[in-house]
């Protein structure tokens, strides 16, 4: 299925603002505009319209990606998409973690490595580990502490 890229970009609009602030979405048409219009983030900028963005929305609908659903108590209509990505929100996996670990051992001389030091063993849900600067010790070299803490498995996913 060919999209337009208005439609492109009001579909990604939408998926994007489901995934990133659920208590917001389904979006209004005034907000499904100001997201399609956001200047950050987005690559082209665009400046939509209220009729654009109507004839847009028209075309998903007649393509079976979008829907208007109204909530009893809520004053105006509200667009939804239809595409189920399987992309839930999920908790810090072991791959984000390892990345920002590259990216720690990267640019490791630019970092002030008592700042990395987590304050709760998030694995355990226990041991607390305190930063030098909250002991009053002095900074030690963290990057091969945080590394060890990484699940074997993480490196094995990548």
């Amino acid at each position: 299925m060919e999209l337009t890229s208005e439609e492109g970009r009001v579909l990604g609009c939408l998926v994007e603002k489901q995934l990133t602030t659920p208590q917001l979405y389904p979006l209004t048409e005034s907000a499904l505009i100001a997201a399609c219009n956001q200047s950050t983030n987005r690559n082209p900028v665009v400046v939509y319209d209220v009729s654009t963005v109507r004839i847009t929305a028209r075309g998903l609908r007649e393509k079976g990606l979008l829907r208007m659903v109204h909530r009893t108590g809520e004053r105006s209509d509200k667009h939804q998409h239809l595409l189920d990505l399987g992309l839930h929100p999920h908790a810090l996996a072991d791959t984000l973690i390892e990345d920002v670990i590259h990216v720690v051992q990267r640019h490791k001389s630019r970092v002030r490595p008592h700042t990395l030091a987590a304050t709760v063993d998030w694995r355990t849900g226990g041991d607390v580990y305190h930063s030098p600067a909250a002991t009053g010790a002095a900074p030690r070299e963290i990057v091969g502490e945080v590394r060890a803490r990484v699940p074997v498995g993480a490196a094995a996913a990548r």
